[in-house]
């Protein structure tokens, strides 16, 4: 996951660079999704792990 919205966050910069802002600002919006569902499903992993080393103890 961090992997597609690193690789559109470059594909992002180089559009910018070359003036596809069109085309940047869509793959932008893309790489941020894509960030923010990796952060949602890594602190459902992690509220899952504590309650989990919880439930051991």
């Amino acid at each position: 996951m961090l992997k597609l919205a690193l690789v559109f966050f470059l594909i992002s910069v180089v559009a910018g660079i070359f003036g596809f802002t069109d085309i940047a600002a869509g793959t932008r919006t893309i790489a941020k999704w894509l960030f923010v569902i990796a952060l949602i499903i890594f602190a459902i992993f992690l509220v899952l792990g504590v309650l989990a080393i919880g439930a051991i103890a």
